[in-house]
């Protein structure tokens, strides 16, 4: 009976993330570096504080591909990509035995560690990574060891989806998953949900994965959420310290959604999410051009900057001197 809770919850969580699922897809790319992808500028599909990494795990099939052989608690491992599976509703996370790929293959390997108190897991390099290179996912000895308990072994669970989040493209933010909103869940031994926004980041980089592999096919998840239902104003007007639009360095503070169109008058410069500025108006063909507006910001000094959409890019300019129409971001939001 001591181990009966631990198979159920494993085998809950496999039956639901695999069962439902195809065929695994074959690995081909490991670490794979993202900072150019056209997903970054989609921030209003990603709102909430997703925040993206700058590399990615996810081969060109849209699928991870681990191995965790050096892990002797399995089932630890087995229950956190399929917490994962379940969130995004496909086959996405799988060891190199289930995807039928040589051990050498496989994106990432999961491996027990030694590491400092309080810490864990990590991921990653201290220092340089190179493209191909396979990830590396450490979980610390003192989690694997605690997870012969209820509570150890979801907590062992959520550590490792946690990990694997990073090894997806995932950084750090405010949510249950890749935050610490989910610790009073944890505390009574409750494994918390993958909030919809991780889930949509990525979902993006599914979606665009021919940008990070010319030629991939482009993957939709199933439970990938968009629209303003999406755009809740608890996450979405207030920007934090790591939400990407504040590394423009506008000194930005309050945003919306209300729509409303565009008319740029004059020159300026044209700021992209992740990247800065990315030219001007005249160098893009925007000045004396109608354009809608899916995103308002504002500074503290009241100052308006505007996210448009155009084409499949997204560009934030200076508005003060445009003509807008509809709803705009008043400084008191």
């Amino acid at each position: 009976m001591k181990r009966f809770w631990k198979a159920l919850l494993s085998l809950m969580l496999v039956a639901i993330g695999f069962g439902a699922f195809g065929e695994a897809n074959q690995v081909d790319a490991r670490v794979k570096f993202t900072s150019n992808a056209d997903y970054y500028k989609n921030e209003p599909e990603n709102a909430k504080p997703s925040v993206l990494s700058y590399i990615t795990t996810i081969n060109k099939n849209g699928t991870m591909i681990y191995d965790a052989d050096a892990v002797k608690q399995k089932d630890v491992i087995t229950a956190a990509a399929a917490h994962w599976n379940k969130a995004v509703g496909i086959n996405l996370i799988m060891s190199y035995q289930e995807a039928h790929v040589a051990k050498a293959d496989a994106d990432v390997v999961i491996e027990p560690a030694d590491l400092p108190s309080g810490v864990g897991g990590s991921t990653g390099y201290d220092g340089f990574v190179y493209e191909t290179w396979q990830n590396i996912i450490k979980i610390g000895n003192t989690t694997l060891n605690a997870a012969n308990t209820p509570k150890g072994f979801v907590q062992a669970v959520s550590t490792t989806s946690h990990e694997m989040g990073h090894a997806l493209g995932l950084n750090h933010d405010p949510g249950a998953l890749m935050g610490t909103s989910g610790a009073a869940e944890l505390a009574q031994g409750i494994l918390p949900a993958i909030p919809d926004y991780n889930v949509n980041a990525v979902g993006a980089i599914l979606k665009d994965l021919d940008q990070l592999y010319p030629g991939a096919k482009s993957i939709t998840i199933p439970n990938m959420t968009d629209g303003p239902a999406y755009r809740d104003d608890s996450t979405a007007k207030q920007i934090t310290a790591n939400d990407p639009v504040a590394q423009l360095a506008l000194g930005l503070v309050a945003r919306n959604f209300n729509g409303g169109t565009l008319e740029i008058k004059i020159n300026e410069n044209v700021y992209q999410v992740g990247r800065g500025q990315v030219g001007t108006t005249d160098s893009l063909h925007l000045t004396n051009t109608k354009q809608p507006i899916v995103t308002g910001y504002v500074k503290a000094d009241g100052t308006r900057y505007y996210q448009i959409k155009v084409g499949k890019q997204y560009y934030i300019i200076w508005g003060d001197e445009d003509i807008v129409t509809g709803d705009i971001v008043s400084a008191t939001q």
